[in-house]
């Protein structure tokens, strides 16, 4: 945390995994599709998902004045296909995940994806909530 925040006094990271769909309803397919999987229970990606813990890592790092914001935006995709590609793509760690199953669990995984999302949200474009907290703080 120090050294990426050594220049930058802004920094963004996702809520509880719970509150960001575009995992949520990942790690839901992945489980529905392979009952033998049980999603990450202290991925990185959500080390910081408590605000509090945002604050005291930027204080930590040296940052005083800190503020945390709690936002919910949308996440767009097209689909539940795209939805995987993204995962498969532009997270590693869900990536990692994916590659530690067979070809047909994969195909079965994304099949049930795109259903879970077309049965959610219709066809697409689809606007997936996703909580963030903003922290920002002063060096």
């Amino acid at each position: 945390m120090k050294l990426s925040l050594t220049y930058e006094g802004v920094m963004v990271v996702f809520g509880p995994p719970q509150r960001v769909q575009i995992f949520s309803l990942f790690f839901q397919a992945l489980s529905t599709a392979i009952p033998t999987f049980t999603p990450p229970q202290n991925s990185p990606l959500f080390s910081l998902q408590n605000p509090q813990d945002l604050e005291r890592e930027m204080e930590e790092a040296g940052f005083s004045d800190v503020q945390v914001e709690t936002q919910e935006h949308p996440f767009e995709v097209q689909s539940g296909d795209h939805l995987w590609s993204i995962m498969q793509s532009s997270a590693p760690a869900t990536a990692g995940v994916v590659q530690q199953f067979t070809s047909e669990q994969q195909v079965a995984a994304r099949t049930t994806l795109v259903d879970l999302l077309r049965a959610q949200y219709g066809d697409g474009p689809i606007q997936l909530p996703t909580v963030t907290h903003v922290g920002i703080g002063v060096k």
